[in-house]
């Protein structure tokens, strides 16, 4: 079992680039780790610790409003360490789950892939740079100043590159497919 770790600021291209790799590993499971906290926030242990911390956060349908979460959230980083402490063991405890599959790689697409720990578990980790006037035109949801807002509460992106053992240029999506295609022969040819 051979686990790939992915990583890269906001719209950077993370989950693109796990899918290329997707495509050219094969008997691979891909975790993406934002639709991972996405069920995690429907289980209502989660639900009651994060309404326990944060208070009003609910929908009238008792789901968690995730703009009001949000907001809360990225208030301070007292906030920030909080939903991590909630959100990080649970996404931790399914990929255990999920990684008792009899796949031969594990691609982990994981925004918070060092913040986490989860960066332990991997045999390689790859950043997906895009530089920031791009990835603000990707980001429709949010404006510049809220994504760099958001940034600021993690790690810093040149400290997340030195950590990693290759750098993924995705200015070009053509040329990042690219990319995955070599990145991939490198990847079997090192663990085979």
């Amino acid at each position: 079992m051979i686990v790939i770790g992915i990583t890269g600021q906001i719209a950077s291209g993370k989950t693109s680039f796990a899918k290329e790799l997707g495509k050219y590993l094969t008997n691979n499971e891909t975790i993406d780790c934002d639709k991972l906290v996405e069920s995690i926030y429907k289980k209502e242990k989660i639900r009651k610790k994060v309404v326990n911390v944060f208070k009003n956060v609910l929908n009238k349908d008792g789901s968690i409003n995730k703009k009001k979460l949000a907001k809360l959230v990225f208030k301070n980083y007292e906030n920030v360490n909080k939903i991590n402490k909630i959100i990080h063991p649970e996404v931790k405890k399914e990929i255990k789950k999920i990684m008792k599959q009899n796949k031969k790689f594990f691609i982990i697409d994981a925004p918070l892939l060092f913040e986490s720990g989860l960066d332990k578990i991997c045999d390689i980790v790859i950043f997906v740079y895009c530089p920031i006037e791009i990835r603000i035109n990707r980001v429709r949801k949010m404006s510049k100043k809220e994504l760099m807002k958001r940034e600021s509460y993690l790690i810093e992106e040149n400290k997340k590159m030195r950590n990693c053992d290759l750098v993924v240029n995705n200015i070009k999506r053509n040329e990042m497919k690219k990319h995955s295609f070599f990145i991939c022969k490198s990847i079997i040819n090192l663990f085979d």
